[in-house]
């Protein structure tokens, strides 16, 4: 049985010493400080399960046990344990024992290697439950003689926080087939040997890849401002979370067009289009299109122009026929050009006077007249004065002599809005305002077609 236990303890040491991985250099050693206890009773031929008063030890109030441990990798730790008791007196000659206890001192040494349950595949590296396996050999010291032993035993780290954990391990510790004995316990473990962790994140700086600023361990040492799982020093869009595979950059749309990228994030597009949509497919995007049911050009924001006329259809009255700009989008139609008839173009008036004389109202009918077989027509009216009185006057005047004669024409059926009034006072005479003949001539309403 012992060389067995031996080749194993040999052959595990051998296979972890060829799978070591790098050194966790965040605690590469621990120190533990315990209370220890021993129960002999496993070595009677009627075992039982131990109660605390087959206990030795269970008086001593100071720590009697320490640690100190090595990391080896996530899997493995070597550890070495010395431990010192002090028996009760009243139970050295006890005959429950298979060998007699003589003294009452009693030591024993240890090294062992653990097994730790959270080594990233059981549990998680960072659980704070951390339980593990150990196996071992050593000597123990009892009745003023030293033994070598194997030692079996489960154990738990039960870390508050990083540096610190609570303790309790217990071993099977075989020296033969008689003096076998139960090995108990409890105290508190610590941690350090981390090297210099400038960002004060858990990760020392030789193995962090972003040592100034604090990060995870999970990225190596790195921060994650948008928790995508992705280092702010690799995510191309560090403030909103998105996929690795676009570099943590999000694509609401799932257009294949990264947000930052995108002209309309939230509606699935193309990438030609810079990420938008484009219902008609005539390549302007929907957003920017006028007309987004139906195929148009560009140049009439994705408005249609079915006869080419280069009016959009949506503003063309003549939509399926080519027109002008100016006949919004209807073709022109020419008309002869027309004039106001010679004898009707002029109306003149007394010196001080609005009113015109009844032999200008046989003129003004053939104006009538002319109106009616030109339905389309409209007439300029403009009132004129010679220079007798001030600018004023004569402007008011002009006005009235305007306006009296297009109130002859209307109430001869002429449309009002087919007659425009203009008053221009003394300002545009036609002949001398030094002789009479001349203001004569400028004391007039002329009568003219609209262009």
């Amino acid at each position: 049985m012992r060389k067995i236990t031996i080749l194993a303890i040999i052959s595990l040491l051998v296979f972890t010493s060829t799978n070591i991985k790098a050194q966790n250099s965040d605690h590469r050693w621990a120190i533990g400080v315990y209370m220890n206890w021993i129960d002999f009773d496993v070595s009677s031929t009627d075992f039982k399960f131990p109660t605390p008063g087959d206990f030795q030890g269970k008086n001593q109030m100071i720590p009697s046990a320490f640690s100190l441990g090595r990391f080896i990798s996530p899997s493995f730790n070597i550890v070495g344990k010395f431990s010192t008791n002090k028996f009760d007196v009243w139970q050295k000659d006890e005959w429950k024992y298979m060998r007699w206890l003589r003294t009452d001192k009693f030591w024993d040494a240890d090294a062992s290697i653990e097994y730790k349950f959270a080594n990233g595949y059981i549990l998680k590296e960072t659980s704070w439950f951390s339980p593990y396996a150990y196996v071992g050999i050593g000597l123990a010291n009892f009745n003023k003689t030293s033994y070598f032993k194997e030692v079996v035993g489960l154990g738990t780290d039960l870390w508050v926080i990083p540096s610190l954990a609570l303790n309790v391990h217990g071993s099977a510790d075989i020296l033969n087939s008689s003096d076998n004995y139960l090995h108990l316990s409890a105290g508190v473990k610590f941690r350090f040997g981390g090297g210099k962790d400038t960002d004060k994140d858990g990760v020392n700086d030789k193995k962090d890849l972003c040592p100034t600023e604090f990060g995870l361990k999970e990225l190596a040492g790195c921060p994650d401002k948008d928790s995508d799982g992705i280092a702010d020093k690799d995510d191309a869009c560090p403030d909103a979370a998105g996929p690795k595979e676009l570099k943590g950059c999000p694509d609401n749309d799932g257009d294949g067009l990264l947000d930052k990228d995108d002209m309309c994030p939230t509606e699935k597009g193309s990438k030609e289009l810079n990420g938008c949509p484009d219902k008609d497919g005539d390549k302007v995007i929907d957003k920017d299109d006028q007309c987004p049911d139906v195929a148009g050009l560009a140049k009439f924001a994705g408005c249609p122009d079915k006869d080419g006329d280069g009016i959009p259809d949506k503003d063309d009255k003549c939509p399926n026929i080519a027109g002008t700009a100016a006949n919004f989008g209807c073709p022109e139609v020419k008309v002869e050009e027309v004039s106001v008839p010679e004898k009707a173009k002029e109306v003149h008036f007394a010196l001080g006077v609005a009113t015109f004389n009844a032999i200008y109202k046989k003129n003004l009918d053939t104006l009538v007249t002319f109106m009616k077989e030109n339905t389309d027509v409209k007439l300029n009216i403009d009132g004129h004065a010679c220079d007798i009185g001030s600018d004023e006057y004569n402007m008011r005047l002009s006005d009235r002599r305007a306006a009296n004669v297009i109130k002859y024409l209307t109430s001869k059926g002429v449309a009002s809005n087919r007659l425009i009034k203009t008053a221009y006072g003394e300002s545009m005479p036609i002949a001398d305002n030094k002789t009479d003949a001349g203001r004569i001539l400028n004391r007039r309403v002329e009568i003219r077609v609209i262009k």
